[in-house]
């Protein structure tokens, strides 16, 4: 490396001095899940001559392990060698900001599969951002599917005649609960708990509305039954007075 700014040290725990006269030290110390990618993109680099980028991780000796970041770009010399011009940066707090946000992520993920209901969140328009397994079993549709798409071209026409003013009432900012059957799609109808929670930015402004449907079509139809059912200690002349 014929030159290195004064935080070369810093970054790659290696002196200016170290770097110019060898530069393989910095190999070694790339971790061995990495070294592997970070050289098939430098040849990539130097075969095309275009910009080389790669994130990395380094073995730095004081600070541990580091996750590293890195641009260049190649030019040919004269005598058919490339030298690359750019900067390496620190950009540890970032990855582990973004680890941390897929472990959230992912434990979201779980939340939400393991929830029986349908779980979605829609944004101002009424498309899908996020939707649950129960949504993909319910529609027999994976996620990839649904996502930005229109609840309308999801639901079905019938449905989203239904759902729609509620969904209008949510985005006004109101919270909206009710029992409804919907048919939903081409399936059959069933009746459905409905929550529409509207998600308010700090302004108290609207971005989206969180849906939460559970299917109480059971719950229903034992209730409607029981209603409309004899009495179980109704005698044979009573049956005939009903009979009349």
């Amino acid at each position: 490396m014929p030159y290195a700014s004064p935080a070369v040290e810093s970054v790659l725990g290696l002196s200016a001095e170290t770097v110019a006269e060898n530069f393989s030290p910095v190999f070694t110390r790339i971790h061995p899940d990495d070294i592997g990618k970070v050289n098939e993109t430098t040849a990539e680099s130097a075969r095309n001559l275009k910009p080389w980028h790669d994130e990395f991780r380094y073995s730095h000796p004081t600070k541990g392990e580091l996750w590293l970041e890195s641009h260049s770009i190649p030019q040919q010399e004269a005598d058919g060698s490339i030298l690359w011009q750019g900067y390496i940066q620190d950009v540890t707090g970032r990855k582990l900001a973004e680890t941390a946000l897929e472990i959230k992520e992912r434990e979201l993920r779980l939340i939400m599969d393991a929830t029986p209901a349908l779980l979605s969140y829609l944004d101002t328009d009424f498309r899908y951002l996020r939707v649950n397994k129960t949504y993909e079993n319910w529609f027999c549709l994976h996620q990839k599917q649904i996502l930005g798409h229109a609840a309308r071209e999801i639901l079905g026409e019938k449905a989203w005649g239904i759902v729609s003013p509620y969904l209008e009432r949510a985005r006004s900012g109101e919270r909206v609960s009710f029992d409804y059957q919907i048919p939903y799609g081409t399936g059959r109808p069933r009746w459905v708990h409905g929550n529409y929670i509207p998600d308010k930015d700090a302004n108290g402004n609207v971005k989206g509305v969180v849906v939460h449907v559970t299917d109480i079509d059971d719950r229903k139809k034992r209730n409607w039954n029981g209603k409309n059912s004899f009495p179980s200690l109704i005698t044979a002349r009573s049956l005939s007075a009903y009979a009349t």
